[in-house]
C-alpha cells in the first residue's frame, strides 16, 4: 500500500481472530514495508492511484452534498455534477489490499478457496491482481447499497471467513459512510449473510451488496445532486436492465 495513498498515518484493521471484537490501528508505512518488494509496487502502483482517487472522490462528493443541502433550491439542483473513477482498477486493489493485510498480520490463517496458507493465496486471485485475467462473478467488488453515516471516518478493512472452514472467502473495507465488499470465492455470496463490520453499530442487521455496480446517485430531496460513475473495462454481467434500457443503480441518500 502506498504511502501517499492515504492522508491519515494508520488504517483500522478488524476481523481477524486474534483482535477478539477489536480494531488495531497499523501504521501505513510499516505495512507497506511487509508486503510487497520494491519491483511488485511499482508495478500495482497504477491501482494506489486509482484507490486514492476514488477515496478523494467521495470525500469530494459528500462535501459538496453538504455545501448543497444548505442552498435555495435553485442553486443547489442544478445538473448534477458527474464523476468517474476506473471500477476495474478499484476492485484490484481492494483484492491487493486484502491478501496483503492477511499476508501481514494473520500468517496462520488459511484460503477458503484452496485451503492455503495465508501466504499462498489462490493462483486465479493474483492472476486478476496483476490483470493477467479478471475476476470472474460472484468473485470481485460488491457495494453496499445503503449509504452507512454511522461508519466511522477513515479507511477500515478486515477478512471474511467461510462459516465452516473459517478460510479466508473476501474482505470488507469501510471509508467515511460508505463499504465496500471484495468477494475472493466462487460459491454465491447470496448464500451467505454479511453482518456490518466488526465495531461499527448499525440498524442494519446484514448488508444487502450490488455487484460491479456502474452508478451512484447522491440526492438532496429526492433531487440527483451527484453522480459517481463506476467505469470498467469490461461489460458488466449483472446489469439489471429496464425497458429502454436503462441500467437501474442503487441510490445513496446523505442526512
Amino acid at each position: 500500500m502506498s504511502a501517499g495513498l492515504w492522508k491519515g498515518r494508520t488504517v483500522r484493521v478488524r476481523g481477524f481472530p486474534w483482535l477478539e471484537g477489536q480494531e488495531k490501528e497499523i501504521g501505513v508505512g510499516s505495512l507497506q514495508s511487509r508486503i510487497l518488494c520494491e519491483y511488485h509496487n511499482r508495478e500495482l502502483s497504477p491501482l494506489d492511484a486509482e484507490a486514492k482517487k476514488t477515496f478523494e472522490t467521495l470525500e469530494q462528493i459528500v462535501s459538496q452534498l453538504k455545501t448543497n443541502a444548505s442552498l435555495k433550491p435553485r442553486n443547489a439542483y442544478r445538473k448534477p455534477k458527474a464523476w468517474y473513477v476506473d471500477g476495474a482498477k478499484f476492485e484490484r486493489w481492494v483484492a491487493k489490499f486484502l491478501v496483503g493485510l492477511t499476508c501481514a498480520e494473520e500468517g496462520t490463517a488459511k484460503w477458503h478457496e484452496t485451503d492455503s496458507d495465508a501466504l499462498v493465496p489462490p493462483a486465479w486471485i493474483i492472476q486478476a491482481i496483476f490483470n493477467h485475467e479478471e475476476f470472474k462473478k460472484p468473485a470481485g467488488l460488491h457495494f453496499v447499497t445503503d449509504y452507512q453515516a454511522d461508519l466511522v471516518n477513515g479507511l477500515g478493512i478486515g477478512p471474511l471467513f467461510h462459516p465452516d472452514s473459517s478460510g479466508i472467502v473476501g474482505g470488507d473495507i469501510s471509508f467515511g459512510g460508505f463499504r465496500f465488499l471484495i468477494w475472493l470465492s466462487q460459491e454465491p455470496i447470496e448464500l451467505f449473510s454479511v453482518p456490518p463490520p466488526t465495531g461499527v453499530v448499525s440498524e442494519l442487521n446484514e448488508a444487502k451488496f450490488t455487484y460491479r455496480m456502474e452508478l451512484m446517485k447522491f440526492p438532496i430531496r429526492n433531487v440527483v445532486n451527484q453522480k459517481l460513475a463506476f467505469v470498467w473495462n469490461w461489460a458488466p454481467s449483472n446489469h439489471i436492465v429496464a425497458s429502454g434500457g436503462k441500467v437501474i443503480t442503487a441510490e445513496y441518500s446523505r442526512p
